[in-house]
């Protein structure tokens, strides 16, 4: 507004919708200690882990940033599906450890595809803690120790449409469960430990290690845990973060 021909001032204010997704979804990840939470908002080469442990991490062949496009309106990255990948080599988790990992996805993608792997980089040994594929038909799939174990959801997902998804295992009983839209979908209580023991578990997002099934398709707010999220913690994360 203009008054007595004082200059006017223009402002631009971010929409408090989203910056209120944001805030929310990022206090709910947060108050559950995860060792290494990456929103997958950041520009450049840098996948930047917001927990306070510095696990950075590094995209390969630029997948793209797109603003506004995540679930509930938060900041994602699009993966080609061709070669295209985020790694973070620093040891992220332990073998022996109990293991949570969280993300959200969006696909219409009909090939077998790894959207996320907590798993040994190359250099080490076959160590497979947690792997999440989709199958030729979209079902989502978590495995565990080098594929002997796996909990299966018969609902497909390549839908184009948002998809909050949760593996845990439980070290006490070494229980295997996929969650997806913050309800439990499929556990697998016999699914076997790894093969190895190693500190040296890596996070790769957009790819299985190696790399190999290339992910053509959105991510956005990855998180791991050191522990076993319950299904109130899974479903409070789904509910504020849609």
């Amino acid at each position: 507004r203009s008054d007595g021909g004082a200059a006017v001032r223009s402002l631009t204010i971010s929409d408090p919708a989203l910056l209120g997704s944001r805030r929310s979804y990022r206090a709910a990840v947060l108050a559950d200690s995860p060792v290494g939470y990456w929103p997958l908002d950041d520009a450049g080469s840098t996948m930047a882990d917001v927990s306070g442990a510095g696990l950075n991490g590094t995209y390969t062949n630029s997948p793209t940033l797109s603003a506004g496009t995540g679930p509930g309106g938060r900041d994602c990255h699009v993966f080609n599906g061709t070669n295209q990948y985020g790694l973070v080599g620093a040891p992220v988790v332990t073998a022996a450890q109990p293991a949570t990992v969280e993300l959200w996805l969006k696909t219409t993608n009909t090939a077998l595809r790894t959207p996320i792997a907590l798993r040994n980089p190359p250099d080490g040994g076959e160590v497979l803690l947690l792997v999440m594929a989709l199958s030729v038909a979209g079902q989502p799939t978590a495995y565990r120790a080098g594929g002997t174990g796996k909990a299966t959801w018969s609902t497909t997902i390549h839908d184009g449409n948002w998809h909050h998804v949760v593996m845990t295992v439980n070290s006490a009983n070494n229980d295997l469960s996929l969650y997806v839209d913050g309800t439990l979908r499929s556990t697998d209580a016999s699914p076997g430990s790894p093969s190895v023991s190693t500190s040296n578990i890596g996070l790769w997002v957009g790819c299985n290690s190696g790399p190999g099934q290339y992910f053509p398709g959105s991510v956005a707010d990855v998180a791991v845990y050191a522990s076993t999220l319950n299904s109130t913690r899974v479903a409070a994360h789904y509910a504020a973060g849609i």
